[in-house]
């Protein structure tokens, strides 16, 4: 889907974002699209997916969750299952709806993923640390405990790096 025609759409209703979002949350889940990507040895930042992230805050409004958390009702956590490969040692390990997890990811409580976020396999997100919306984790990347990866979603700027 393209996902940048919601872009710029002042006259957007809610309903019309909400069915582009859905999809796109789950595109961000399943890692098919991503805050930023590695052509030719260069990152490239998508600044397009930073600012459809922006409209779902936009366009969220506050709800209370069955799992008590209170929220944009565009956000939410995300939750995982056995078929999905990535260890959830405690319900006290949050991870927003909107972040890619990689199978054999692991999670030590207390921790916390933002939304646009994403980690790819093997890697470990140790107590008490967080990773920032749009942060981008490789593979088997152990982040210890306390650490905090800040993640960047604004201001949009569209940029590249050698990083």
């Amino acid at each position: 889907m393209d996902y940048t025609k919601i872009l710029g759409n002042k006259d957007l209703t809610r309903e019309e974002f909400w069915a582009v979002w859905k999809e796109f949350k789950e595109d961000l889940n399943k890692g098919k699209i991503r805050v930023a990507d590695k052509i030719n040895d260069r990152w490239n930042v998508n600044k397009w997916v930073k600012q459809v992230i922006l409209l779902g805050m936009k366009y969220g409004v506050i709800k209370k969750f069955d799992d008590g958390t209170i929220d944009k009702d565009t956000l939410g956590n995300r939750y995982f299952n056995e078929n999905d490969k990535v260890r959830v040692t405690s319900p006290t390990v949050c991870v927003r709806d909107g972040a890619y997890i990689a199978p054999s990811v692991c999670f030590m409580p207390p921790c916390y993923v933002n939304i646009g976020a994403y980690i790819d396999e093997g890697s470990m997100v140790d107590s008490l640390a967080l990773v920032g919306s749009c942060a981008q984790i490789g593979k088997k990347v152990h982040i210890g405990a306390g650490v905090i990866i800040g993640g960047v979603l604004e201001p949009v700027r569209s940029y590249s790096c050698n990083c």
